[in-house]
C-alpha cells in the first residue's frame, strides 16, 4: 500500500531537478540537496546584509568626513559620485518643513532630490572606561 502518492504526480528536487520519490510533501531528492539548497539561501541572505552594512559604514564615514571638514551641506550628485548611497539609512522622518530627515547611526541630515543639508552629529551613547553608559 502506498500512502499519499499518486502515480501521475511527478515532483522534482528544488536543488538539482531530479525526480523526487516518497512523501507527497517531500521537496528534495536527498539530504545533501536539502543542505545545499538551505546553505546557499542562507549565504545569499548574509551577503545582502553584509552589503547593506558596508554601505551604511561608507555613508557614515562620508558624512563624518564632511563634518570634520566643516561642511554641513553638499549637492546630492557630488555625494553620489563619492560613493554615498542616499537610500541606505538607519532612520527617517518627515520634518515640519516637509523635508526628509535621514539618519545614519549618530549623524542626521536633511535630504532633498538635489542636496544634503543640515548635517550634524546627534548625541550618542558611549561606554566609559568603567563600563557604565554615559551620555555624550
Amino acid at each position: 500500500m502506498r500512502y499519499g502518492i499518486s502515480d501521475d504526480e511527478h515532483r522534482t528536487c528544488l536543488e538539482c531537478g531530479r525526480e523526487v520519490y516518497g512523501r507527497t510533501d517531500k521537496k528534495f531528492c536527498s539530504d545533501g540537496c536539502k543542505n545545499r539548497f538551505h546553505n546557499r539561501r542562507h549565504n545569499e541572505e548574509k551577503k545582502i546584509i553584509e552589503r547593506t552594512l558596508n554601505a551604511l559604514y561608507r555613508n557614515h564615514e562620508y558624512l563624518g568626513n564632511l563634518l570634520r571638514t566643516g561642511i554641513n551641506a553638499i549637492d546630492i550628485d557630488i555625494a553620489k559620485l563619492s560613493g554615498f548611497e542616499p537610500e541606505i539609512i538607519t532612520g527617517w522622518r518627515k520634518t515640519r518643513s516637509k523635508h526628509s530627515e535621514c539618519r545614519c547611526f549618530d549623524i542626521k541630515y536633511c535630504l532633498t532630490e538635489l542636496k544634503i543639508f543640515r548635517i550634524q552629529r546627534i548625541g550618542s551613547l558611549y561606554y566609559s572606561a568603567s563600563g557604565s553608559e554615559a551620555e555624550g
